[in-house]
């Protein structure tokens, strides 16, 4: 049975950047940033909302007239911009959706279990395994995609998770994997040596809201936690490879030079022989350094390590 969830966001970060030619020949940074949200069916993603669940029966609604004033219009395209806007308004003209079944793109599960735990093993490792058979199935014996990148040569400590289930620290066998993942209700800045105000709200946040589900937070602390993460305590890396946001590049900067706040990494991170490093940490953030794991990307400990290379600001980030 379906994990009762309002909603689940998860919010993955895996830094896939390169010293490569062909990478440095497009000037651009490479950040994979998945969020998924349980339970969201393709029927309102492609078409919005349907008529026939909004209703006391079967749809459950109580108010259907302010439902239908807010989210029902005449066409399939005109109910999903209003349902999802961000999703219509920004990702699909900037990017690609798929999975629309009534234009023939078929995206579905293999999993015979059709539920949380094993889902998302199936997402993360692209493969059903049968032995995981609940949500309270012990630590993922497979290997995510995440476990496996953040060990090749030059990703160690570019892999980090925020989700509000707690159930996803044996999904992603955190233990094991060795990668930061924030998850439930567990104060997210809780080991910051000196938290800033808003981390220190955000924390409040997590201590005293109602807790409806046992182990699973709201969405809306963990999109605070997440932004004010990446304002805060996201590495800041340059590269010839990728160092180059809109325009320009950062002069001398050839190697990455990265520092990242995690008890993970070594105690002294260094930068490459010919990578400018700034001054100080405040002025890499005052420069809008560039942002390498974005959100999601969750290390417990506190303030950055080592020095960092800023570059151009980039438009829109914060």
């Amino acid at each position: 049975m379906m994990r009762a969830l309002a909603s689940l966001a998860l919010s993955l970060t895996l830094a896939l950047l390169t010293a490569s030619t062909a990478v440095d020949a497009q000037g651009r940074t490479r950040n994979v940033v998945l969020i998924v949200t349980d339970g969201l069916r393709w029927q309102e993603v492609f078409t919005g909302a349907e008529r026939a669940l909004i209703s006391s029966k079967p749809g459950g609604v109580r108010d259907t007239a302010s439902l239908r004033r807010d989210f029902w219009r005449d066409t399939p395209e005109a109910r999903r911009e209003a349902l999802l806007p961000f999703l219509w308004g920004t990702v699909a003209r900037q990017g690609q959706l798929i999975g629309n079944r009534e234009r023939g793109s078929d995206a579905h599960v293999t999993n015979t279990m059709r539920f949380s735990y094993p889902g998302y093993n199936e997402l993360f490792t692209g493969a059903f395994d049968p032995r995981i058979d609940s949500n309270g199935y012990p630590a993922n014996p497979n290997e995510t995609v995440f476990e496996w990148i953040a060990t090749r040569p030059g990703f160690e400590g570019k892999v980090g998770a925020l989700a509000t289930w707690d159930v996803f620290r044996n999904i992603l066998n955190r233990d094991r994997a060795g990668i930061p993942v924030l998850d439930g209700w567990d104060p997210p800045f809780a080991a910051v040596r000196a938290p800033t105000p808003r981390m220190q709200f955000v924390d409040e946040l997590y201590r005293t809201s109602v807790q409806l589900w046992n182990g699973n937070a709201f969405d809306a602390p963990m999109h605070l936690a997440a932004k004010e993460f990446v304002r805060a305590n996201s590495p800041a890396c340059c590269s010839s490879a990728t160092a180059r946001p809109t325009s320009g590049r950062t002069p001398g900067c050839t190697t990455w030079c990265c520092a990242l706040p995690t008890r993970w990494m070594p105690s002294s991170p260094t930068c490459g022989p010919r990578c400018r490093p700034c001054p100080s940490i405040a002025t890499a953030r005052r420069s809008s350094s560039r942002r390498i794991m974005g959100v999601g990307a969750v290390p417990r400990a506190g303030a950055i390590m080592g020095r960092t290379c800023p570059v151009p600001s980039i438009s829109g980030w914060r």
